[in-house]
């Protein structure tokens, strides 16, 4: 009868704990989100530096000179698009797939836009208070130039 039973309960683990492996936070996903740009980063690889070279008006900075941006990105059905909205003639299309889901709040996809690949790492970010807000990091590529783009929800 032990011969029978264990392996039974083995399965049984088996198939709860792939289960649970796989399950998301519903919430945690690139569609049915307004996602509004933070800031974005310029870094060249090669010589390491990086510099900011868009914000949202939200993002405290020294600096009056970077540019205050109202960027949104929308994702349906594996497009997106990256709008500044003053400035509809200036967007920015692509596609994007998921290639992983980290525990039960991140969730990665595998991004191109405008003939630049790179990922998009979405997730839930908690704060000291105890809240949490779904984030978006974009990283693209071209060459030695990264470009990152932190986004967040406004739903």
């Amino acid at each position: 009868m032990k011969k029978i039973i264990i392996p039974i309960i083995a399965v049984i683990m088996l198939i709860l704990s792939s289960v649970l492996c796989a399950c998301t936070n519903s919430n945690v996903n690139i569609e049915n989100t307004n996602w509004q740009l933070q800031v974005a980063i310029r870094a060249n690889i090669e010589n390491q530096e990086s510099e900011i070279i868009a914000r949202n008006n939200a993002w405290a900075t020294e600096d009056t000179n970077i540019p205050v941006v109202d960027v949104v990105l929308v994702a349906k059905d594996g497009n997106i698009t990256i709008s500044d909205t003053a400035n509809t003639n200036n967007s920015f299309v692509g596609n994007y797939n998921k290639v992983d889901v980290i525990g039960i709040e991140t969730v990665i996809y595998k991004v191109t836009v405008n003939e630049l690949s790179g990922n998009i790492n979405v997730s839930l970010t908690k704060h000291n208070d105890g809240s949490k807000i779904k984030t978006l990091i974009l990283t693209l590529l071209k060459e030695d130039i990264q470009y990152t783009l932190n986004f967040i929800s406004e739903n």
